[in-house]
């Protein structure tokens, strides 16, 4: 091929060279001689295309939405899965732009063997075999790299443990276990990525082009490779599971980091999940550092504000943002070097594709000005993570706004301070079934930090070095008893969501910095905690569970009354509890206008007085009239029927089943994802 500017000459022989013959007239020497003198990842990898359900609506959920224990996440062959008697397994879907691990979120119902779907299929195709949408099957829940069918960017792959079945829209490929690393690395560098562009321009992604690619490992030095990659995998699958969000979710990361200090004086942490040995994932552990230094030097104790438990957590989470970005880099140069790509690529990633959810400028889709950090060639480089004041603030408000809704979860009984991970996820559950949980014996398993073996010893952090997370709270903290939480405009209950919540504050960061730390709070939200839980607490929830709510609110057409309940502790008499609530506040709506009506009118109160009292007697009158409505015409006779709801029909059927009770959700009201 030649080259003059704007003009190139290629042999159509050169086209041949490359699967499917594209007219790639500016492919390089080296990806043409790649693809000419090498085998391909068919070979060694075997990718695959996955299932069809023929009616997602019917055979997928969101994991939130079932009962914890008819889903499980870890079965490693298909009679286990049976013998497990469960109902709900995960799926690959693919997902968004993400490497190395994460996008775990979907559930299929594969009970007996996926039995419901495949009886589907057949009488959808008039007795003809299941086996036209049940692909590969004998792959399922197999160790393996998954990756988006249909990709909005930048091609990315994860490892997946075992456990998983995959979809059409979340391919699969299943390199042994010796091989799982070095093709991991491959797939997720940038020597794939320029060859994918030559095979699937159009950036759908499917196994016949991942298939194609060309594989050269002969001079690669595989341990070294497999240590960078074992190292990326922990630490994304860390941040993965820091967010609650993720099945393998213990506790916020805030909350973790005082916790700690109580038990020794802790510094900044970050959370790890490691795969071991067999696939499967182990449990959350913590990773400290060695002296407990905070971003300044001060030590982090038990008696720090949470401004400083904030800034130690975020320089850890920086940390790891900038040990993912020397072994990415490291990642592509091995690559680039094993494919003889040196005058043709560079390994540098730039830092919005280092895919940490705890990284601002991945989170929120910011490009780095390339004049913020200047990198060198080698690896070894250093860079520190960018800082923009703008994202720095999005990011410190939204770790709060994750922290709320942890407290929120305690007041559920979703989560307790006392025992990580889920306590009550399971349908009807009580207040005996959390004392049972809780009370149960705790314990955080150290995963090995190994897919295959290794130590995170690349010249950064060891992760390896895992101790278990302890949680030792100063006090108590109770879920709520009935499971119906108001979110009112002042403090009507004496569980008022807001008074709850500042209880969880004392109690997870103790009472000597509590006003310093409710003082942060409301700097970080940019507004009162009244105003948060009113306004923005149910829209933040919304889109946390992606329109899937497992906090439903109850509310009255223009918000005079709101309870939140739990969908995991409901029961047919609930809609009573919460006409409790309702009635309730009306007779104390009622007192209060009576109260300023008799203000308005009696002459020996002064304009002022009275002018204020007649405002409250028009504020009073409306919120009568809407209460009692509500009441009327909607929640009571709600309440009558006594309704029932099945976890496994999803969010979807079971919300909608509650009218203009509930907070309309758009989203749930049209089909499909």
């Amino acid at each position: 091929m030649s080259e003059n500017k704007n003009f190139f000459r290629a042999s159509a022989e050169d086209f041949k060279k490359i699967p499917g013959s594209p007219v790639a007239y500016w492919v390089s020497e080296g990806v043409k001689c790649a693809f000419e003198k090498c085998g391909n990842l068919e070979d060694i990898a075997h990718p695959r295309k996955g299932l069809v359900t023929t009616d997602n609506e019917r055979f997928l959920r969101r994991w939130f939405e079932v009962c914890a224990k008819k889903f499980i996440s870890n079965c490693q062959s298909s009679d286990e899965a049976i013998v497990s008697n469960a109902k709900w397994f995960p799926i690959n879907k693919g997902g968004s732009f993400r490497r190395w691990f994460g996008n775990n979120e979907w559930l299929i119902n594969w009970k007996n063997n996926g039995e419901e779907i495949k009886n589907t299929i057949v009488a959808l195709y008039n007795g003809g075999s299941y086996t036209k949408e049940i692909r590969s099957e004998e792959k399922y829940f197999l160790e393996s790299i998954t990756w988006s069918a249909l990709s909005s960017g930048t091609f990315s792959v994860r490892y997946c443990p075992v456990g998983s079945l995959f979809g059409s829209g979340g391919y699969c490929a299943f390199p042994d276990a010796t091989r799982m690393q070095v093709v991991l690395g491959l797939l997720n560098s940038i020597v794939a990525r320029e060859i994918l562009s030559l095979l699937s321009p159009t950036l759908n992604y499917e196994a016949g082009h991942i298939r194609s690619i060309p594989v050269s490992f002969s001079s690669l030095d595989v341990e070294s490779q497999k240590n960078v990659i074992h190292c990326l995998i922990v630490i994304s699958k860390a941040d993965w599971d820091s967010y609650e969000t993720s099945w393998d979710f213990t506790v916020n990361p805030l909350v973790a980091a005082r916790a700690g200090a109580l038990c020794s004086s802790a510094d900044s942490v970050s959370f790890v999940s490691a795969p071991t040995g067999d696939g499967r994932s182990g449990q959350q552990s913590v990773v400290r550092d060695q002296e407990g230094v905070g971003r300044n030097g001060e030590l982090l104790t038990a008696h720090c504000p949470l401004s400083t438990i904030y800034a130690a957590v975020r320089e850890k989470w920086a940390k790891n943002c900038e040990e993912m970005r020397r072994l990415e880099t490291e990642n592509n140069r091995i690559f680039i070097e094993a494919y003889g790509l040196q005058d043709e690529l560079t390994p540098e990633v730039p830092w919005h594709e280092i895919t940490l959810t705890c990284n601002p400028w991945y989170r929120y889709g910011v490009k780095v000005d390339s004049g913020q950090c200047a990198v060198g060639s080698a690896a070894s480089d250093h860079c520190t993570l960018p800082t923009d004041n703008l994202l720095e603030e999005r990011l410190k408000g939204d770790t709060v706004k994750e922290l709320i809704s942890y407290a929120v979860g305690c007041m559920m009984g979703r989560y307790s301070l006392e025992k990580p991970g889920l306590i009550l996820a399971d349908q009807g559950a009580t207040l005996a079934d959390y004392e049972r949980v809780v009370s149960g014996q705790c314990s955080v398993v150290s995963g090995e930090c190994a897919v295959g073996g290794g130590e995170c010893a690349m010249g950064g952090a060891d992760h390896s070095s895992l101790t278990t997370a302890h949680f030792a709270p100063t006090a108590h903290f109770s879920p709520d008893e009935d499971g119906i939480i108001p979110i009112l405009d002042n403090d009507w209950f004496a569980d008022d969501i807001v008074t709850r919540f500042r209880e969880f504050i004392k109690v997870a960061f103790g009472e000597v910095h509590f006003f310093a730390n409710m003082a942060w709070i409301e700097e970080a939200l940019g507004k009162n905690l009244r105003d948060y839980f009113t306004k923005d607490f149910y829209k933040d929830h919304l889109q946390r569970y992606q329109n899937r709510p497992i906090y439903w609110l109850f509310q009255s057409p223009k918000g005079a009354f709101r309870a939140l309940v739990y969908m995991h502790r409901y029961k047919p008499d609930m809609v009573g509890g919460v006409l409790g609530y309702l009635r309730s506040l009306q007779t104390k709506v009622e007192n209060q206008l009576g109260v300023a009506t008799q203000i308005a009118s009696d002459e020996s109160k002064s304009s002022t007085e009275r002018v204020r009292a007649n405002k409250e007697v028009v504020k009073y009158a409306k919120m009568q009239k809407e209460l009692d409505e509500y009441e009327k015409n909607v929640l009571y006779p709600l309440s009558t029927e006594r309704i029932e709801i099945d976890l496994d029909d999803g969010v979807k059927v079971n919300y909608r089943k509650f009218g203009v009770a509930l907070r309309k959700v758009a989203a749930l009201d049209g089909k499909g994802e």
